[in-house]
């Protein structure tokens, strides 16, 4: 029976392939390079976004005062509410650019 005979790829016939093909593999990695960079530059970004923010004022919200009667005075105040959630978007945005 014959055994076949494998050469085995050392690091050194890698490196030789590559010196080899210098000139080949630079001239590829610049025109791809190259290709990209104007590609990006020249188009306009076309991305847009817009956000809708619903505040619903539930029980959580509700202040109740803790009073011997029967029917508390419930004290609702919608505009602060509103307000602190545009301040706590306001700072989100501050923090993501």
């Amino acid at each position: 029976m014959e055994t076949p005979e494998f050469s085995r790829a050392s690091l050194r016939d890698f490196l030789r392939i590559l010196f080899k093909r210098k000139t080949q593999i630079l001239l590829f990695f610049l025109a791809t390079f190259s290709t990209v960079a104007i590609g990006t530059f020249a188009i306009k970004p076309t991305d847009e976004a817009k956000a809708q923010i619903l505040v619903k004022i539930g029980r959580e919200s509700m202040y109740v005062p803790a009073t011997g009667s029967g029917n508390p005075v419930i004290s609702i105040n919608h505009e602060e509410q509103i307000n602190s959630e545009i301040e706590i978007i306001d700072e989100t945005q501050y923090y993501t650019q």
